[in-house]
């Protein structure tokens, strides 16, 4: 230890003795401007840079950039989501994962990795769906409920600043108010 103090960290006692976390990563959904048109334009390299795989799969230097992409693509659909749909889309992360070991069955030829991903994909799809349903919300408002808030966001604000600006002033009123006889 380098002071009088020891390192402090994120983590607060509750009541309970149990821990808790503090905020941090922040619980709000984290967006920002522009943001569907990188989506979009890592979706299209990543199309364009598939298909000259297939025609070319010689070229072994574009897997590692394949692979960061895909990176890149998993955290940029993630991170708009808020901390109460993440359950939601933890569950749906894990039926993508059943159906890419789904998908590897039919590579090897292996009909119990095809079941096995299958029941998986399956059944976290439907957990998905169920637990939307439980916060009365349609799927596709918890998966894609945060594209396009930053644009609703900005043109909330310049509407409230505008009918602010419209609104007649009032003259102020004393307080307390005068007494009465």
């Amino acid at each position: 230890m380098h002071g009088g103090h020891p390192r402090r960290t994120h983590r607060h006692r509750q009541p309970d003795g149990r821990r808790k976390i503090t905020g941090s990563p922040p619980q709000r959904p984290i967006t920002y401007k522009g943001q569907n048109f990188v989506n979009l334009a890592l979706l299209a390299s990543t199309a364009v840079i598939a298909i000259y795989l297939v025609r070319n799969p010689g070229a072994t230097h574009l897997y590692p950039v394949m692979v960061g992409i895909a990176l890149i693509v998993g955290v940029m659909l993630v991170i708009p989501i808020g901390g109460a749909d993440m359950p939601t889309v933890i569950s749906l992360l894990n039926s993508y994962a059943g159906l890419s070991a789904a998908a590897m069955g039919f590579v090897l030829n292996n009909k119990l990795l095809i079941v096995a991903g299958a029941l998986d994909g399956s059944s976290g799809f439907i957990l998905s769906v169920i637990m939307s349903k439980a916060m009365n919300r349609s799927f596709a408002n918890v998966v894609f409920g945060a594209f396009g808030q930053v644009q609703a966001a900005a043109a909330g604000a310049a509407e409230a600043a505008r009918s602010k600006a419209q609104a007649p002033k009032k003259p102020p009123e004393s307080w307390p108010p005068p007494a009465k006889s």
